[in-house]
């Protein structure tokens, strides 16, 4: 995965990471009364079309989703961060 990252950053792409839909499928599928009955109603209904666009099936699982888009300029830059000793105190 690493090496896709770092080959499309190369060419200008943005990686979006997706994980939650893989795990929330496989929850549903595992363990279905862990989840709110309308969640599950949901991931039932739409699992047809994931399965078929992706190539899924029940016996094997998807890890990780994500989405390449063309990158606009350059990256926002991080929000400013406060220096730890001024958030954590030690005793």
């Amino acid at each position: 995965m690493q090496r896709a990252w770092l080959a499309a950053c190369a060419h200008d792409l943005a990686v979006h990471p997706l994980a939650a839909l893989p795990y929330l499928f496989a929850r549903a599928r595992l363990q279905p009364d862990s989840l709110p009955d309308w969640v599950a109603q949901s991931l039932t209904e739409l699992w047809p079309s994931y399965a078929q666009l992706f190539a899924a099936h029940d016996d094997n699982a998807g890890v990780l989703l994500f989405r390449l888009s063309q990158q606009v300029g350059a990256p926002a830059p991080s929000s400013p961060r406060l220096p730890v000793a001024q958030v954590l105190r030690y005793f």
